[in-house]
């Protein structure tokens, strides 16, 4: 029999008869247990961390449009009444009377029952949050949708934390589908509801995030909007993150923040490996397929290991802990399934669907347990096809990786997930996995740092109490003297910056020059290097500070510094800045000392940098050390990287040089920018080099780079080499760039000398 729902519907057989299971559910008598050995790296991130955080992730997910979250709007609800909850949150069903949330008028809100604002709480919302906004979640078909916050005061809610609005579950939990049944559920909407289960969970472990609490009660039951598969009235979503595990990279061990008896696996409580906590979901999904298919019956009183649906005693859970730790115990799970299905006169290959799903996942060694086996069988296929999937998926995910460490340096492309996002932003939903069990199990993982603080947004959005909060919290953090690398809190330099801008705009403070230059002075002083707001402060705290009017809180030298690497970094504006510090040297030699230096951090920006401000030409960015200046050392580079068709890039007598023809040399990328030698040479100002190469070679020398389409004209322009763009235009570059670039040369023509200006600006008329 085939009873896949992606293979056919038409042997399956439902269950119609009387069900005599009691209707209590099981999970409502056990109770969520904090695990051992809890990881703290995000216990103490508070209010300003948390909003800051979601600012940066709306940010990126919005792909630089306006904001949502922070446009000062306020959610307006009537009809509002409870609808579930757990033990920090309460859930209640609410109509929007304002405006409808990405067209939904029903919406679940969500808030924190505590009261006190604990860090650790913060830590549990940051979770929910930070998985709910990544990109491969945000638009999956199985994943809760946050569709908007709520930024009132605690005074309204009783709770510090902001609400959540969730899109509202129409048939509440996977427990309360089951359970309010008035007959079991047919065996293919199970199925489905199980494999849409292990879809979410996939996708989750696929971007480096454990559930860490799976169970009935946190898998939400919607209407079905897809066509396909048919006849199926329900989806399944995962939500409530808040016991998550993230950030899982490197070889740390991790452990559950929480678990549920009997969802939780044998070795829950210990420190486990990333693979190690990946397969305590996989085993508390196996218990959710046991407990869906035998009708949300109590999984302990079916193995008659207790009578009754009632709290565990301490000595009893301990004891559930070493049966678990048997073979008897799976065997006592499968035992329960078969029995189950010989009641209701199942087919047999339905059961063994189920019971091969639970051996994949109920197996005592964790190693041995496979979420793609149990999706591969839910989704209905065969014992042997699943043999065969999994081993095309091995080598299918293996190529995709190749591919990927074989990409064209820098390219930017349209791709199938650039689609499906973009049609996720319009309320389309996108499975970045392409609903194939195991596919791309390496996704990007949710953004640990990152922070975006507005004030002008925020002033409008929060009262003057949350403001002076915010204020409070941020000069808590800014004068911290430790902090852990890999957190999610604001750094205390960040937190300086924020400072510095909320000094300037009057946010829970009263606007003050002298106190904005002292928090950018902080803030310029990193414990390590970040090229964040470091980097702004330094480059800005000379000319604030001047025009403020506040004496300068650095030393000559030290100043000198900043504004030398500020100008390499492409702040321009520092070049101007450095007459300021002249003054400080009266000496003329120390005087005549910093111009040269300034003068070397103009060469610097454009050799290494090519006049962005971004390392695009340092070695370690480098596919191979070009020697521009060893022609001879060039050309041998160019004959290895082109191998046999070397001869075949070579120019003849023939050939007018400067002509726009594709040849293998265009397709020689010097760093990971996808920049060739043609831009590379215009970057640096080696007009030789350009001399040499267009006419030993075959190149376009239109030719537009990988990321920006950006012709080696618009990289001599950027750099400000004259002698580069001249030549470029001598030899018949086009000076409009390319047609598909962002920017043409006349963008930068203010990188030259007033006299290079009119000269250059000729030459692009002409």
């Amino acid at each position: 029999m085939d009873s896949g729902f992606y293979h056919s519907y038409s042997l399956g057989q439902s269950s119609t008869e009387s069900s005599n299971i009691s209707k209590t559910s099981a999970e409502t008598a056990r109770t969520t247990l904090p695990a051992q050995n809890i990881d703290e790296t995000l216990t103490t991130a508070g209010f300003v961390s948390f909003a800051c955080h979601v600012a940066f992730l709306e940010e990126k997910l919005r792909r630089g449009n306006d904001t949502k979250f922070f446009d000062g709007h306020e959610i307006q609800t009537t009809a509002r009444f409870p609808a579930g909850g757990g033990g920090f949150f309460t859930v209640d069903r609410a109509r929007l009377t304002n405006q409808p949330t990405d067209g939904r008028e029903i919406v679940a809100i969500k808030t924190a029952r505590d009261q006190s604002g604990h860090p650790s709480r913060w830590k549990d919302i940051l979770l929910e949050v930070r998985a709910l906004l990544h990109e491969p979640l945000r638009y999956h078909p199985n994943i809760v949708h946050l569709l908007d916050f709520g930024w009132s005061h605690s005074s309204e809610t009783g709770s510090p934390f902001p609400t959540l609005v969730l899109e509202y579950a129409d048939y509440g939990t996977l427990d309360d589908l089951q359970l309010k049944s008035e007959s079991p559920l047919p065996f293919r909407i199970k199925q489905k509801l199980c494999y849409d289960v292990g879809r979410g969970l996939s996708i989750l472990h696929a971007c480096g995030i454990v559930h860490g609490d799976l169970k009935h009660n946190n898998v939400l039951v919607f209407r079905n909007r897809e066509e396909y598969p048919p006849d199926q009235p329900y989806t399944a979503k995962l939500a409530d993150f808040g016991g998550a595990i993230m950030d899982i990279g490197g070889n740390a061990d991790h452990s559950l923040r929480m678990t549920t008896v009997p969802y939780d696996a044998p070795e829950s409580g210990q420190n486990l490996t990333v693979d190690g906590i990946k397969a305590t979901d996989t085993y508390s999904f196996g218990m959710l397929i046991w407990r869906t298919f035998i009708d949300c019956q109590d999984l302990l009183v079916a193995i008659g290991f207790k009578q009754a649906s009632t709290p565990l005693s301490d000595d009893e859970r301990t004891a559930l802990k070493q049966l678990k730790r048997s073979e008897s115990f799976l065997q006592m799970a499968l035992d329960t399934v078969e029995a189950y299905g010989r009641s209701r006169s199942l087919p047999e290959d339905t059961v063994e669907m189920i019971t091969d799903a639970m051996n994949a996942t109920l197996i005592l060694n964790p190693a041995s347990r496979s979420l793609v086996q149990a999706q591969a069988r839910l989704r209905g296929m065969s014992r042997e096809e699943v043999e065969d999937y999994t081993f095309a998926l091995e080598r299918e995910n293996e190529d995709r990786k190749e591919m990927e460490r074989n990409r064209i340096p820098g390219q930017r492309a349209i791709d199938i997930d650039s689609v499906g996002y973009a049609l996720g932003r319009f309320g389309r939903t996108y499975d970045a996995q392409q609903n194939l069990p195991g596919c791309r199990p390496d996704l990007p993982a949710p953004a640990l740092g990152g922070f975006i603080f507005e004030p002008f947004k925020l002033k409008s959005l929060l009262d003057w109490s949350q403001q002076v909060a915010m204020v409070r919290e941020l000069e808590q953090l800014a004068e911290s003297r430790s902090f852990e690398e890999e957190s999610a809190e604001i750094q205390p330099w960040t937190a300086a910056y924020h400072l510095f801008q909320a000094c300037l705009s009057g946010f829970g403070m009263s606007i003050n020059l002298e106190r904005a230059c002292y928090w950018l002075c902080k803030a310029s002083k990193a414990d390590f290097e970040c090229a964040d707001t470091d980097y702004l402060a330094k480059a800005w705290l000379t000319r604030l500070c001047n025009a403020a009017g506040v004496p300068f809180p650095l030393t000559p030298d030290e100043q000198v510094d900043d504004l030398f690497w500020s100008i390499v970094r492409g702040h321009r504006h520092c070049i101007e800045d450095s007459e300021l510090v002249m003054s400080r040297f009266p000496n003329p030699h120390q005087a005549t000392t910093v111009q040269s230096r300034i003068r070397q951090a103009v060469s610097v920006n454009k050799e290494l940098t090519g006049g962005t401000g971004m390392p695009h030409y340092a070695p370690r960015m480098m596919s191979r050390t070009w020697n521009l200046f060893d022609f001879e050392a060039l050309d041998e580079d160019i004959r290895m990287e082109l191998g046999r068709e070397y001869g075949s890039c070579l120019r003849s007598t023939d050939d007018s040089q400067g002509e726009s023809e594709t040849s293998r040399f265009d397709k020689i990328y010097v760093n990971k920018r996808g920049h060739g030698l043609l831009h590379y040479a215009a970057s640096v100002g080696n007009v030789n080099a350009l001399r040499h190469l267009l006419s030993k070679y075959k190149c376009n020398i239109n030719l537009p780079n990988q990321s920006f389409s950006e012709t080696p004209l618009v990289c001599a322009c950027r750099a400000g080499q004259y002698d580069c763009a001249k030549f470029l235009l001598e030899n018949g570059a086009d000076p409009n760039g390319s047609d598909s670039g962002q920017e043409a040369p006349l963008h930068w023509i203010s990188r030259f000398g007033r006299a290079e200006m009119r000269l250059t600006t000729l030459h692009v008329q002409s």
